[in-house]
């Protein structure tokens, strides 16, 4: 989602959906500049007008993700986690810590 977008749909949010866009982009740049491109969820990552920028923040803040840093930010994403070896359906966690203790499970199981 775009800087646009979100604004967008922070203006339909907020009941006012003919109210000037200007204040919601103003919003919606300030809320983007400042998260951490990540969702533990495992829903699309946000999107930026400024990738590189997404990547710097990632990388240069790996604690954020916890114990694994960036491996557990990679396996947020919908193709890096399954449910288990039988069943292959992308599986999602609420938490950063939820995906680390499931990469712990992995690597005990790998002789890590």
């Amino acid at each position: 989602m775009g800087v646009e977008q979100f604004a967008e749909q922070l203006r339909r949010n907020s009941g006012k959906p003919g109210a000037s866009l200007e204040p919601y982009l103003k919003m919606a740049r300030q809320t983007m500049s400042h998260q951490l491109p990540c969702d533990p969820r495992g829903s699309v990552l946000m999107e930026t007008e400024d990738v590189q920028g997404f990547l710097n923040q990632a990388a240069s803040n790996p604690e954020y993700y916890g114990k694994h840093g960036l491996r557990a930010f990679m396996a947020a994403h919908h193709s890096n986690s399954q449910k288990s070896l039988t069943d292959l359906r992308p599986w999602s966690e609420e938490t950063w810590e939820a995906y680390n203790e499931a990469l712990d499970r992995l690597d005990a199981r790998k002789g890590k």
